[in-house]
C-alpha cells in the first residue's frame, strides 16, 4: 500500500499503527504509538487532494 506520510519521526520505540479520529481526504489517519508519525493510506481517501479542488 502506498501512503502519504503527514508528519514522519525516526521510531523511539516499538513500531505500531493506531487509528485516529482524524480524517483527511476522507481517509483515516494512521498515527506511531512509537513516534508520533501520522499518515494516510493512498488507497483509501474518498475525496481529492486540497491543491488539487484549487485547479
Amino acid at each position: 500500500m502506498s501512503a502519504r506520510f503527514l508528519s514522519s519521526w525516526p521510531c523511539q520505540d516499538a513500531c505500531g499503527t493506531v487509528t485516529t479520529d482524524e480524517r483527511v481526504e476522507g481517509a483515516p489517519v494512521y498515527r506511531c504509538p512509537g513516534c508520533d508519525s501520522s499518515w494516510i493510506e493512498l488507497n483509501e481517501r474518498t475525496e481529492p487532494a486540497e491543491d488539487a479542488k484549487d485547479e
